[in-house]
């Protein structure tokens, strides 16, 4: 017999009762449970019906009929007094028998569903396509039935959650990783941030982010694309960000934003795109206007340094520490990435979709929060305008002067 082959039997012999052969067998052929009440681990009554529970010689008969079906005696396979007979009639009503079998197993699963399961879902992902077949028979039937899977034990469903929970956070986190694998890109956001709850409800923070940052380095090819897909790493670690440093975002970018807006309206044009600006623009003005923008946001962000919180300032050292094994060069580059682009960036382009400020009429105004953004953006990677957008060409000298007070920002 193959063992293989043979592991729903056996998977389930653990769960049968030590009830009569017959018994069991009577009540498995004919689609019904014997009545059994039991009392569960709570002292309550389950009120279901629970058959079989513990015998594995209860299955005898199940047993051989799948042995016969998926190991026919061959000349090399001498089997027991009977075996030859008993294979010519197999041969003659296998399919008859392979239901009979399918439809004990599936009665004996449903009579104890709650131990059933924790013994037979892991055969769902068997190497075996049979065996996987025949289970989703068997579950397909159980939940035809009309089982109420959430009332199992009488477990209440704050019972279930919490296991779910312990499933989560467990150390080798295969249930976060899956769900990294599978999640959907509409259903990251409020994913993330439930995690991220969870996480640090447990104090499982660092392991959360050590894992999914590990993950993350291993599916990136180059240093240049460290966390700018959007998946469910980079969106935890933006709501990471979000949620403990809202109060510091405010604190370091309400003083320059309100500098802008106090500016007279006619002096606040920012366009430097040739296509964009019309013919009474003054293009030098824009410049200086822009360059004086940036200066008051990155004077102001790289002087809040000391105002940084504790936790950011952990996950910026987390993430270092993770990308140099990988990418020596690309340490500061990796955490100029998480929080310009993913914290500070967001923020300066739409300040008040963030409370830093009221709403913003002013399309000037608007223009240039873009233009003041994209510089920022490539000071923090430390790359400078080319052929793509050359009309912004002559800010590299702003970027080259104030590179190396963001890098000791970072």
């Amino acid at each position: 017999m193959s063992q293989c082959r043979m592991i729903e039997i056996q998977e389930f012999s653990s769960m049968t009762s030590v009830h009569a052969t017959h018994t069991a067998a009577a009540a498995a052929l004919s689609g019904t449970a014997v009545s059994s009440p039991t009392t569960n681990a709570r002292g309550g009554r389950t009120g279901r019906s629970e058959s079989f529970i513990a015998s594995s010689s209860d299955v005898g008969v199940g047993r051989d009929i799948a042995r016969n079906i998926y190991s026919p005696v061959s000349a090399g396979n001498v089997g027991p007094p009977g075996a030859h007979r008993f294979n010519r009639e197999l041969s003659q009503n296998a399919e008859l028998l392979l239901n009979i079998t399918i439809k004990a197993l599936t009665n004996m699963l449903a009579a104890n569903l709650e131990i059933g399961l924790q013994y037979s879902l892991s055969i769902i992902y068997h190497e075996d396509t049979k065996l996987r077949a025949l289970f989703t028979d068997m579950f397909t039937t159980i939940l035809n039935q009309g089982i109420d899977i959430d009332s199992l034990g009488g477990d209440t469903p704050d019972h279930w959650k919490s296991r779910l929970i312990e499933s989560l956070i467990d150390p080798g986190l295969k249930l976060l990783l899956g769900i990294n694998e599978v999640c959907q890109v509409q259903d990251i956001d409020e994913l993330g941030a439930s995690l991220i709850n969870i996480f640090e409800s447990r104090h499982q923070t660092k392991i959360l982010f050590e894992r999914i940052i590990t993950v993350e380095l291993e599916r990136t090819d180059s240093a240049s694309e460290l966390f700018r897909r959007n998946c469910l790493a980079t969106r935890l670690l933006s709501y990471y960000a979000k949620l403990h440093g809202d109060g510091y975002l405010k604190s370091t970018l309400v003083p320059a934003v309100r500098k802008l807006l106090a500016q007279p309206p006619g002096t606040l044009t920012f366009e430097l795109n040739p296509n964009k600006m019309t013919e009474s623009a003054d293009r030098d003005r824009n410049l200086k206007n822009v360059e004086r923008l940036c200066s008051l946001v990155i004077d102001a962000i790289v002087g809040s340094v000391g105002a940084l919180p504790a936790s950011l300032r952990w996950i910026c050292n987390l993430i270092y520490r993770i990308v140099i094994t990988r990418f020596p060069d690309a340490g500061y580059t990796a955490v100029g990435g998480f929080v310009f682009l993913r914290f500070l960036c967001p923020a300066i382009v739409a300040p008040d979709a963030h409370g830093i400020c009221s709403q913003i009429t002013n399309p000037e105004v608007r223009r240039g929060l873009l233009l003041c953004t994209k510089i920022t953006h490539n000071l923090a990677n430390d790359i400078l305008f080319g052929n793509k957008e050359t009309y912004m060409v002559p800010l590299n000298k702003f970027i080259s002067e104030n590179r190396g007070r963001t890098l000791r920002f970072l």
